[in-house]
């Protein structure tokens, strides 16, 4: 007797195989899509830069003027510009962003319970 795991899984092979067919049929006559390869995309790639605390006021003016990707003076996330800010805060004078692969990890900011008062936080802000 065949096991109905063992059988599904047979069947979501055979579609993604015919899924995959398909899509190398009709994707190339559609303009709204662009085929291309692997080594294509990572020339295409401009090496990742660093932030450093000069940067934080161009930063700033950015997520003003938009909440989302900052554009200059590099090419960052939301997420890489709150990870720098604790860099900072920790004491470290730039911070290299990593790729990001979403929540595989659990975030974190600051690793122990910590109370920060008002003065704190206006101390550190004056040192960047």
């Amino acid at each position: 007797m065949v096991d109905p795991v063992d059988m599904l899984e047979g069947v979501r092979i055979v579609l993604l195989v015919l899924c995959r067919c398909c899509l190398v049929v009709e994707l190339p006559d559609d303009v709204a899509f662009e085929v291309t390869d692997c080594e294509r995309l990572y020339a295409e790639q401009r090496p990742r830069r660093g932030i450093c605390k000069a940067d934080v006021p161009a930063i700033r003016s950015a997520l003003r003027k938009s909440f989302g990707p900052i554009r200059t003076p590099g090419e960052w996330s939301i997420a890489d510009a709150y990870q720098a800010a604790v860099s900072f805060l920790r004491g470290e004078e730039s911070f290299m962003p990593g790729k990001a692969y979403g929540f595989l990890f659990e975030p974190k900011g600051v690793a122990s319970r910590t109370k920060v008062r008002v003065a704190d936080l206006r101390q550190a802000a004056g040192r960047l």
